[in-house]
Order: structure tokens, then sequence, then C-alpha cells
């Protein structure tokens, strides 16, 4: 398929209504094709109908957008420029968000707990809602989808195509989802905010059920009356803390490859690739970016050339190909200026894609769920929040690490498994972590969620809730300095109302709670600016044990939703005690560098990229790198121009220096 060399691509958001005459009049094919040109890319999005729900293209089904209008081919001719001249095209289309249909077919809306739809009413921002939501539970969108799919196919041939969208924006109580709600649970919607009770849960889960069902129907429609083509749904919210959108694995699986568009920090972006590179059906990944900063509705400020080098390089360095998003001037012209820019980026990117071959090499695999991502307790923290907050730390301490999930990733790949407030709804997900640390795995999980996984490490499942929303962890003298300074007078703090186990029969207590003088909903107090330590418990906080041929470490308490380096340090010293402390990489090089590390047969594609949100990218001196190798190291190159540097080998640690550092680099390391 086209997508399996494609790294460099493009998309033009045209979300523009026709109510102004000039409203996408300008728009020239032959400029367009020319940007894309200027912009090295591989690949290009092309509009063929978008949120406003115009079509750009003569539709039967609805409305085409004006400009169109006696220049019904305009799209067509862009099309055809592309595929001739080696440029792949996707065309886009819009589901569930649709303000044409929501206007022409109102019994077709998502609809609130009071019957309202969200088009035209006032936000939180004071500013009205411009999206119309239609429900894929109605059976006549379904319907008139399928038949848009069949105009798109008749109009022109494209190689895939992307839906955007598919999520629940809110929670639709229309006729549709409430009729089939009690017909499949007996249960009425519930309404208001999420509360952790069985309708609540239940709900959620019908959510992902419906919205998988609804994508599978599209994609395996569109492979009918497109054949050949590829099909991606936006998944972005598949890596964003949200439990409420229904996403799922089953939604994931109906893409040929995952991709979506995020707006967050490098970490963040990182942290998305490798849960798209373990998800994804196909590889490359697509990992998308907006060039106007910090998004879209930042029209005319572009992103620096230093910054997109770092984003479009980070993406490369996981081996994943970079879609950037630009947006279309509402008369339907482009900068040219901002196609030079990517276009210097791409030319330095493409050098180094007949090098992204090859398997990760990681130390920790980061446990991230589709069914944890609810809060409950009261607290904060969520799997889904703990584990980007995890892999941040791992990239400042530079371990290797991977996204790994109940019905993903490679967990025996990893030396570790951390797995944050991870919840029995898992399901598999429990066994596969039970079957990883029975066969030899050793295991770090947090917080008291799954009752199976305390029931079966630690011998117990009897859990209450602290009635402290802030404790404190004591070591005993089994921790040695696991908890480096902290000690029973002076113990670590952690937020959170953790979970109370008794009777633990498996495992050595390595620290124990510490509370403080009073509860937390208590009004006499201590100190009135905090809650220092004042009750010491012997209730675990920290269990160390074994099972089967492996070992685990449980924490009560959540330290990787903190952000001291406190917190850092003792996250790593876990993870030292499972290993001897030795990871496959080694490096002095900034915490804001990070090394990614790909095996090939014989080689190892090493790449250190910097992780930056800023206009410039800092100065990076020197530094050194030592990478864990399997047999005797022939040569280290500087790629792509494949210069041989100065090495040394020490048993199976091959070192090097990395010097006049900018950004990126990539270095192959060929064994014998």
């Amino acid at each position: 398929m086209w997508y399996s060399s494609s790294y460099r691509r493009h998309l033009c958001d045209m979300h523009i209504e026709d109510w102004d005459p000039t409203f996408l009049s300008q728009f020239d094919p032959d400029a367009y094709f020319e940007n894309l040109k200027r912009a090295n890319v591989d690949a290009a999005m092309i509009y063929l109908q978008s949120h406003v729900g115009l079509c750009n293209f003569p539709t039967k089904e609805g409305k085409m957008h004006k400009a169109f209008v006696g220049r019904e081919n305009a799209l067509a001719e862009l099309i055809g420029k592309c595929r001739q001249n080696g440029i792949a095209v996707v065309g886009y289309y819009s589901l569930t968000h649709d303000n044409e249909v929501y206007d022409t077919h109102p019994d077709w809306r998502m609809l609130d707990e009071n019957g309202i739809g969200k088009r035209g009413t006032m936000g939180k921002d004071g500013k009205y809602r411009r999206y119309g939501y239609v429900c894929p539970n109605h059976e006549e969108y379904r319907a008139f989808t399928l038949r848009r799919i069949d105009e798109m196919a008749a109009y022109a041939r494209m190689d895939g195509m992307f839906y955007d969208m598919p999520f629940w924006p809110h929670y639709c109580h229309c006729p549709k989802c409430r009729a089939r709600f009690m017909q499949e649970t007996g249960w009425e919607i519930p309404k208001g905010d999420f509360s952790d009770t069985p309708v609540w849960r239940s709900f959620l889960k019908k959510q992902q059920e419906w919205m998988a069902e609804f994508i599978q129907l599209v994609t395996d429609y569109t492979k009918r009356v497109m054949p050949g083509a590829s099909v991606e749904h936006n998944v972005a919210y598949a890596a964003l803390p949200s439990y409420n959108k229904g996403m799922s694995m089953d939604l994931m699986r109906a893409c040929d490859y995952a991709g979506g568009d995020l707006y967050g920090t490098a970490y963040e972006h990182s942290f998305t690739c490798k849960f798209y590179y373990a998800t994804t059906t196909h590889q490359p990944f697509e990992y998308m970016f907006s060039r106007c900063t910090p998004g879209l509705r930042k029209h005319t400020l572009t992103k620096s050339e230093d910054r997109i080098h770092a984003a479009v390089m980070l993406t490369c360095a996981n081996h994943g190909a970079t879609l950037f998003i630009d947006a279309i001037d509402p008369v339907g012209t482009l900068d040219q200026r901002v196609y030079e820019r990517i276009g210097n980026v791409f030319d330095f990117e493409k050098r180094y894609e007949k090098y992204l071959t090859g398997t990760p090499v990681s130390d920790v695999g980061i446990y991230y769920g589709f069914h944890s991502r609810f809060p409950v307790n009261g607290n904060e923290y969520t799997n889904s929040k703990c584990a980007p907050r995890l892999a941040r730390r791992m990239i400042e301490q530079h371990i290797p690490h991977s996204v790994v999930g109940g019905e993903f990733g490679d967990l025996e790949s990893n030396r570790v498994i951390y797995a944050s407030c991870v919840d029995d709804e898992e399901g598999k997900g429990i066994d596969r972590l039970l079957s990883y640390v029975e066969k030899g795995g050793k295991l770090i999980f947090t917080d008291g969620r799954s009752k199976k996984l305390l029931r079966v490490l630690l011998g117990t499942d009897d859990v209450t809730l602290c009635d402290c929303a802030n404790t404190y962890v004591a070591p005993t003298a089994a921790a040695g300095d696991l908890l480096g300074d902290f000690n029973a007078k002076y113990p670590l703090p952690i937020d959170g109302f953790a979970p109370v186990v008794r009777g633990v029969t498996n495992g050595t207590v390595l620290a124990t709670f510490n509370k403080p003088y009073t509860a937390t909903r208590e009004n006499k107090f201590a100190s009135i600016h905090s809650n220092p330590p004042g009750v010491q418990t012997a209730i675990p906080a920290i269990v160390e044990g074994t099972y089967g041929k492996g070992c685990f470490i449980w924490l009560a308490h959540v330290p990787e939703f903190d952000v001291e380096e406190e917190y850092t340090f003792l996250i790593k010293r876990l993870i030292a005690r499972l290993t001897g402390g030795d990871f496959a990489v080694e490096t002095d090089a900034p915490a804001d560098v990070e090394i990614v590390t790909f095996r090939d047969g014989n080689a190892y594609l090493l790449s250190a990229a910097q992780l930056t949100d800023a206009y410039t990218a800092r100065q990076i001196l020197p530094f050194r790198v030592s990478l864990k190798v399997a047999g005797e190291v022939q040569d280290v190159l500087l790629l792509p121009n494949e210069t041989s540097i100065p090495f040394t080998q020490s048993d199976d640690t091959v070192s090097f220096s990395v010097e006049n550092f900018h950004i990126f680099d990539m270095f192959k390391i060929v064994t014998k």
C-alpha cells in the first residue's frame, strides 16, 4: 500500500462556509499543487467535505459549496495532478460533525440530557458553539453516510480515505441512543456528571461499542466501493486522557494505520508516537501536527523552522510518518512561505527514511489502558493521565521505554512493566499482566483499583479507602535506600486518597503509611498551612513479592502522577531494584534529549532527538552514549552520510560521542 513508504504528508483544513461569495473563490488547483511540491510531501489529504457539511464536489446527498458551482472538477483536477506526479491522495470526510446535516435533519442530532443540540448554544467560553453533531446511532444518518461514500468513490480515484471526528463530543440522549441503551442494558442513560456506578460504567462501554460499530461499517463499505484504498480514522482521543469519547482498540483496528492530530508538549508527542507505534495495524503510524502555534485558531502564526524540525524529527526518531496541518485562507489561497519552511524540514527528514526499520529497544513497558480512564475515589489521577507523565520521567532519565496495553504491545520484550491505576475493567489486560509475571516478568503497579491483581499477587482484596487526601510513605528496614533520605519521622508525602489494603499474605512490606494528625474532612488540624505526618501505621504502602517465576512491587500511592524530582528518583530506584540498575542505554545527554533505538538484525539504529517547544532550539554540548549490543561492533556510522566515527567496546557495551548536535542525529551501529 502507498502508506508503507510515505513519511511526508500534508492536510489543508477547508472548513469554510459559503455565505460570502469570496469564500474559496480563489481556490486554484495548480497553485495548491505547486505548494505541495514546495513542501516536499509524498501524500496529500484533500477535503471532499468538512465540518461545515458542504461538499467540494457535486452531490445529490446534501449541498455543494457555492465556490465549486461551475467548477465541479476543480478538486478532481487537483487529485489527478497529485497522483500523476507521485503524490498519494487521501480524501477527507467529517463524520458526526456536519452542520449542514444538523440543520436539515434535526431528528439526526445528538442531544444533551435536556433534549437540546449543541450548535448555536453558548459554551463555557462565552462563545456560540459552531459545530453541529449528528448521532451515528441513527439508521438514516448511517445510510446517508454510505451514499456519500458512493458519491466520493464515483467522483475521483483516491489512494485512501480519512474520516475525522469518530468520537462522542458529549453524552448523547437522543431517542435512538436512549432506546438502544434501554434495550441492551435495561437502564436509562444516566444524567449529570460521571460517577463510579454500574450504570455509568455500562454507558461508557456502550459508547465504545456503538462508535466502533459505526466506524467499522464505514471502513468496510469504503473498502468495498473503493478497492485498494486505505482507511484511516482520527484516533487522537485514544492518546488523550478522555474517558467518555468512545475510543477503543476495536475502533483502532478499523484503521489501516494509527494517526491523529495532537496539540500537546514535545513530551506528550513522544508518548503518542510510542502508543501509535504499538497500536497501529500497519507501519508507519502517522503523527499530525499543526503548522500554526499554538494551534489553528492563530491562523497567521506559523511555528519556527526549529520547532517544526524538532517535531518532524521526533516522529522520525520513533519511525513514524509526519502529517502537517495547514488551514486554507477563507478566499482559497495558501501562504507559499509556509510550504517553503516545511519543505526545508522535509528535505532534511527524507534522507533518513531508508533507515526507519527494525523493532524498538525497550527496558520499561508503560501500560496504557482503554478501560482505566475514568476517575474514582475522588482522585484526579488515572492510568491515562499517569502514563504520559511516567513516559516523560523515562525520557529525562534516559530509560528506553515503550507503550503496551491489554490488547497491544510486546510485554515480554520489556524487562519491567509499569502499570499505573489499572482497573479490573481491563479484563484480559489484567490476565496478561499476571501471565507476564508468572512466566518470569517484573511488574510495578500502583493504586488499588484492580482487586484481581491485589488478590493474586498480595493474597488479599480487602481494600478500603484512606480518610486522608494526603498521606506519607515511611520505609521499613527491608527497603534499604529505596526512599532515599526519607525516613519514619520525615516520610515521603504523596497526594490522593490511597487504598488501605489489609491481610497481605504474599510479599515483604517495604514501606508503610504515615497519616496526618487529622482526616481530610475534619475541621480541626495540626498546622494551618499543611497536614504534616503525625500518625504512624502498619498499613502497607509498598510491597515487594514473587509470583511464579517473576516478581512485583506494588505501591498504594501513585508517585508517577506527582511532578517533583523526588518522585522521579523513587521510580528509577524501583525499576533499578528489579533490574539491577543497568539499562540498554546510558548517556550523559541533557534531560531534554531522548535516545530512541531500534534493532534490525545485526544493526542498531539509534536516534538522538531534542524535545523542545521553543522558537529556537538551544545549543547542546557534546555528550556520550553507551548502548548494549549483541556481538562485536564493526562500525558506528553517523547517518545519513554513513560517516564512520570513533567508538569503544567493553564486553556487550559500545560507547561513542555525539558531537555538533542540533535537534537530531541518527547513528547506525553494525555488529557481527
